[in-house]
């Protein structure tokens, strides 16, 4: 990766540009007129070159075919996620008489962050195109950055339990959390079920299967996020400290996914008995709680446990066929 300054140019009354390095233009082949695709992605904008081998049949997709009791935006999730299952790189959705600007933010909530988004009101579509190259996605990075998001809802909800954190600030800490938890998540299903260049056998087998472990992960996110805007809504705190198993309960989701990620049987057997231990702690708690919210938090924790659990087998099972 390299970096270079460039100063913005003024082009008419209101419109800033910048040039594109000449070595990018040439590697991807891009003449005048092409099209670029432009993220806007947090802080930062990201340019991708079109993709020459696009798909010339076109898929459409009719929004307003779908159930009209669902909301805007869980049509727009299901879709997406959908399309990520199915490996369909580029499509287009009929949005009919719908905003384009209400569509545009149920895509990007939909955890759509490097994707080309070209709207056409006249014609009442939203043409979406992945820019990501599934094969070039490091799967062991993919799982990493989830369990770094992971742990930093964890750190959040503690703080939250706590009632040390800004109300309004944990809100938009938990909604740029979940952005990018769905993001993770429709790669890891995109990676899924796209094979990879260059395995197979029973290598493809333990990476598939690692993948499917880790796409639980996104279970333990949405449990933390409700139950944090619960806490957040009804202002009801747990009653009794419970600080320490949802430290504990962190500390080894970490552990968790790096066995997942590297398995090894003998990570995973340790920390089968350490989740076993917790989900007793946890269970003794909820027996000698009084406190119905505390309670009910204990409940949600014994949830993210058994999911743990269930990712720990799978470690020592891939752990085992790595013998």
């Amino acid at each position: 990766m390299s970096v270079t300054t460039r100063k913005l140019q003024k082009l008419g009354l209101k419109s800033l540009v910048v040039t594109l390095p000449r070595d990018w233009v040439k590697t991807h082949n891009l003449e005048p007129g092409d099209p670029v695709y432009i993220v806007e992605e947090s802080d930062r904008l990201i340019v991708y070159p079109p993709k020459r081998e696009e798909a010339t049949s076109e898929i459409i997709i009719n929004l307003e075919h779908l159930a009209d009791n669902d909301s805007l935006k869980e049509k727009v999730r299901r879709v997406i996620s959908c399309t990520s299952m199915l490996g369909i790189d580029n499509f287009t959705l009929k949005i009919g008489k719908k905003d384009p600007n209400e569509v545009f933010d149920a895509i990007r909530e939909a955890g759509i962050i490097s994707a080309g988004i070209d709207v056409d009101e006249r014609t009442g579509s939203v043409k979406i195109s992945n820019l990501i190259d599934i094969s070039r996605i490091d799967t062991k990075m993919l799982i990493k950055t989830l369990a770094q998001i992971l742990s930093t809802l964890f750190d959040t909800f503690i703080n939250i339990i706590q009632g040390s954190i800004d109300t309004k600030k944990a809100e938009v800490r938990l909604r740029d959390l979940h952005k990018d938890t769905l993001n993770l998540e429709r790669l890891i299903i995109r990676s899924i079920v796209e094979p990879r260049p260059g395995i197979s056998g029973l290598e493809a087998r333990i990476t598939y299967s690692m993948l499917s472990s880790i796409s639980l992960l996104p279970l333990i996110e949405d449990i933390l996020l409700k139950e944090s805007m619960r806490i957040i809504s009804s202002g009801k705190r747990p009653g009794e400290p419970i600080t320490d198993i949802v430290s504990n309960l962190r500390e080894i989701m970490i552990q968790t996914i790096m066995t997942v990620a590297s398995p090894s049987t003998t990570r995973s057997r340790d920390l089968l008995t350490r989740i076993g231990d917790l989900e007793k702690q946890i269970e003794d708690r909820i027996s000698e709680s009084r406190d119905p919210v505390t309670s009910r938090i204990l409940g949600s924790l014994y949830n993210i446990a058994r999911i743990l659990r269930v990712q720990l087998l799978a470690a020592f099972c891939i752990g085992l066929s790595n013998r």
